[in-house]
Formats: C-alpha cells, structure tokens, sequence
C-alpha cells in the first residue's frame, strides 16, 4: 500500500509541476530552493528549511514557501512560514503535524515578475527525522572500582513504542584523567566496566530513534567509582 501510495504521489507531483511552470510569464525565473532538510522534536511539531544560493537581485525579490501533501491529491501551503522555514505544529486543524505519516513536500519560489520555480519533490518520513527531548531521571545505581550501573528514563512523551525503531542511547563517560569509555544501547540502563577505580566520571546519554533521526541533546551528572 505504501509502494502504490508512493507512486501515485510521485505521478501526480510529475504532472503537477510542470503544469505550473507552463503558466508563468517568460523571463529568468527564481532560483530553485534546494537542501530541504525537516526535522520533528520529540515527535511532536515538523520543522522544514531550505536554502537559495543567489545574490543576484530577482532571488531577493523573490518569496519562497513550501507545499505539501501526505497523500495523491490538492498540495496544501505551509501553515506558517518564517524566512526559509516552514513549521507544522499540533493542534492546527488540517495543518496539524501528522506523526507517523510520511509527507511529500515542495519549495515553490514565486516572482511578480518572473513567474515561478518549483524544488524537486522531497519525500519525509516522519519517523526517521525524530531529535527525541533529553532522557530523564539519569542516576547510577551501583558502583565498584571498575564499574558503574547506570539507569535513565525514557524522553517524555517518547517511549520506544511510538517509534517503530524504537530508541538508541549514547552513553559516554569521560574521566578526570581524561580517559573515555562510550558504548550504546537499546535499554533504559547500561553497566558500564573497565574503569579506573576511585576516579571521578562525567557521564552524559543522548537519544536517537534506532534508523534515522538526530540524536537529543544530553542528559549529565558526575558520579565515582570506589
């Protein structure tokens, strides 16, 4: 089904486009918006960007603003563009972000003068473009003078069950004489062994879903071993 929703997508964006290119008035038309990178926190809200690469002055005359679908039919503008940056966030009625869906966007730029120019299509998996909140509750449940156990909680409002991935952790632990130990995980807790006993450790974890995504920013605290 999603194969056959792909395809269809992709022939009606085929057709589409070059019916609105066909219509613009003649002349140099705006610089094509490439680089469309999206990104979604915590699986809550979907943030796409875009650059233009142009100096020239029909590019500073010109606006730009992403179109979307997540399914064969009518491209919906973006509900609220600021500068090279299209926002979808919750409860915005039909404009809602739609977890789970995958979109298929488009960056029209526009002219008064020079008519228009469309961006190649971009297909976005919402799943694999989560940077998931920071873990919580990091604390180390037991220690010895070559190891530390480790335990966290999942980001808020993000389980690994809501992800079909489920989540990656980076656990990275540096020394005060600079040494470090790093390994990842798929569970809530690590033992980490091989370090230097009586040492002080900072120990930061981050969190990514397991295909695709970005990794959080860090959790952090400072523990020692025996």
């Amino acid at each position: 089904m999603e194969s056959l929703r792909m395809r269809m997508t992709t022939v009606y964006l085929a057709i589409l486009i070059p019916c609105a290119v066909f219509a613009a008035p003649m002349g140099v038309k705006p610089k094509v918006a490439d680089n469309i990178r999206c990104i979604s926190n915590n699986f809550e809200d979907m943030i796409c960007s875009w650059e233009v690469v142009d100096s020239a002055q029909i590019a500073q005359d010109s606006n730009y603003t992403l179109l979307w679908t997540v399914h064969p039919g009518s491209l919906n503008l973006c509900p609220h563009t600021k500068g090279n940056t299209c926002r979808f966030q919750q409860d915005d009625g039909i404009d809602s972000f739609k977890a789970g869906f995958i979109y298929y966007v488009i960056v029209r730029g526009t002219h008064p003068e020079h008519g228009e120019s469309f961006s190649s299509y971009e297909m976005v998996n919402t799943y694999e473009i989560v940077k998931p909140k920071p873990v919580r509750e990091l604390k180390t449940l037991d220690k010895g003078q070559s190891h530390l156990q480790l335990s966290w909680t999942h980001p808020e409002n993000l389980s690994s069950n809501r992800l079909y991935s489920g989540l990656m952790y980076n656990v990275l632990l540096e020394s005060e004489h600079g040494t470090i130990k790093e390994i990842e995980t798929r569970q809530e807790g690590a033992r980490v062994d091989g370090l230097i006993p009586n040492t002080l450790y900072k120990v930061s974890i981050k969190a990514k879903p397991g295909r695709g995504g970005y990794w959080s920013e860090a959790a952090r605290i400072t523990t020692t071993t025996s």
